[in-house]
Formats: structure tokens, sequence, C-alpha cells
């Protein structure tokens, strides 16, 4: 169980990353 969560919580911060770096491409492109 303790390997799921860890596994998800992973997720979630690469998804996390991903946003914020699209984010970021978007904020200086305009």
């Amino acid at each position: 169980m303790m390997e799921e969560m860890w596994k998800s919580r992973r997720l979630h911060m690469i998804t996390f990353r991903n946003r914020y770096s699209l984010y970021m491409k978007e904020k200086f492109l305009t």
C-alpha cells in the first residue's frame, strides 16, 4: 500500500511540474 501511495504522489509531482513549466512558457511567450 505504501508503494502505491508513493507512486501516486510521484505522479502528482510530475504532473504539477509539467503544468508549471507550461505556464511559465506561456508567460514568457506573451
